[in-house]
């Protein structure tokens, strides 16, 4: 059975807040900065997860500066585009580079596309 996707957010938003406490002391002026992106990744995460749909959780979000880098593949152009615009209504996000690609489809001898 399959965790509803509400919990598995809320996993991965409290999973890259532990990693940003247990990281070795920052400069000062970098600290407050590299905690804002860990949440706005977790933020984002959370975003994705919760939009209804065939979007794909294999997706890699990394965050520098307000600045969300998102990749991994995808089955549509839809799909990449929901995902782009769910980043960018996220509060602390200056700027989204969106570097997901289509996964490729099989084509059977009948026709159908396979995933």
């Amino acid at each position: 059975m399959r965790p509803p996707k509400r919990f598995v957010a809320l996993l991965a938003a409290i999973r890259v807040l532990a990693v940003a406490r247990s990281t070795p002391a920052l400069a000062a002026d970098g600290a407050d900065e590299y905690a804002d992106d860990a949440g706005i990744a977790a933020r984002v995460k959370a975003a994705i997860l919760n939009e209804p749909g065939p979007i794909t959780s294999r997706l890699k979000i990394a965050v520098f500066k307000g600045t969300v880098q998102l990749s991994g593949f995808v089955m549509s152009g839809d799909e990449k585009t929901t995902v782009g615009d769910l980043a960018r209504r996220v509060k602390g996000v200056q700027f989204v580079q969106n570097d997901i690609r289509l996964k490729w489809r099989q084509a059977t001898p009948d026709g159908a596309r396979l995933a």
